[in-house]
């Protein structure tokens, strides 16, 4: 077996289990291993809700997971490499998927080593809310660069596919801060720093479910607590990258903490800071797009890509 889909299973999003389970039992493409990380959870658990798939069951693989959101994403990515596989395809489990996703990734990563796709959005019953989501913004075959991820993501763990080869053969595994938010965008960044093609795929091949804790905005005006979230996870984010190697990105970290700090501290700034990210910024936003990095008030804010020439 050289394919591998991985998630992590935690108490909460049992009533999505069917779903996540049924979509990957119905998967039209290379056969996989299904690996598990399971977080306060035990295996007979997550069985009786593969049990109608007799044939999923037999191929997945448990572990207990290390119980921090980061060091679990890094340790589906090391038991990948570890165990030999040659392909990683992300999935969250509140999730489901298209029975093409795994075929059309295969046709993709024979052209790409890394590979992210569009997302339709379903709401907490499954129930469709938008067919397309980031491909409003982002065409087929767009090239994903750490540019193009400078200042939001657009790549999670739902939609996020690779070969493992290139990372084997640098023998590189990238810093998994316990303290990181959006650990999808920091993995996908450092493994494009890491020398990686990647290509977004127009394609919605997940469904990605809105709940209480899974939430795009869906249309809705950012609003400066939107905003003050973001910078204080891309202050993580950019000290984590400048950290593994990228100081550069040190600047935008510093950038984020006073763009923070302005808001606080200046009411009049605070007032323009959410009229230009409610009026200015592109729909649909981004993931972390709403943080708008603004450090000077009497200057424009920073959104250049080359920002992240590190």
């Amino acid at each position: 077996m050289t394919w591998a889909v991985a998630a992590v299973l935690f108490p909460g999003l049992e009533p999505y289990w069917p779903d996540f389970f049924a979509s990957w039992a119905a998967q039209q493409g290379p056969t996989f291993h299904l690996l598990l990380l399971l977080e306060d959870l035990e295996p007979e658990a997550v069985r009786a809700a593969l049990r109608p798939y007799p044939a999923l069951a037999a191929r997945t693989r448990f572990r207990p997971a290390p119980g921090n959101p980061a060091r679990n994403r890094c340790a589906l990515l090391q038991w990948a490499l570890d165990a030999g596989y040659t392909t990683l395809v992300f999935a969250d489990a509140d999730d489901r998927f298209s029975p093409w996703r795994l075929a059309r990734v295969q046709a993709a990563l024979a052209r790409t080593a890394l590979v992210g796709h569009d997302v339709a959005l379903i709401d907490a019953r499954g129930r469709l809310q938008r067919a397309r989501y980031l491909a409003r913004r982002w065409p087929d075959q767009m090239a994903l660069t750490p540019q193009r991820l400078c200042h939001a993501n657009g790549v999670g763990f739902s939609t996020l596919a690779l070969r493992l080869e290139p990372l084997r053969a640098r023998r590189a595994r990238p810093p998994c801060p316990p303290d990181l938010v959006a650990v999808d965008w920091y993995l996908v960044t450092w493994l494009l720093r890491q020398g990686y093609e990647g290509r977004f795929l127009a394609e919605p091949l997940t469904a990605y479910r809105q709940h209480a804790r899974n939430l795009v905005g869906l249309g809705q005006p950012p609003t400066l607590a939107h905003a003050r979230r973001s910078l204080a996870v891309k202050a993580r984010h950019y000290t984590a990258l400048a950290q593994a190697g990228w100081p550069a990105y040190e600047a935008l970290a510093q950038a984020a903490r006073a763009t923070l700090a302005q808001l606080d501290l200046d009411s009049a700034f605070a007032r323009r800071y959410t009229h230009y990210i409610q009026q200015r910024l592109p729909r649909p936003l981004l993931w972390w797009e709403a943080g708008v990095l603004w450090p000077d008030p009497r200057a424009h804010p920073l959104q250049e890509e080359s920002l992240c020439n590190a």
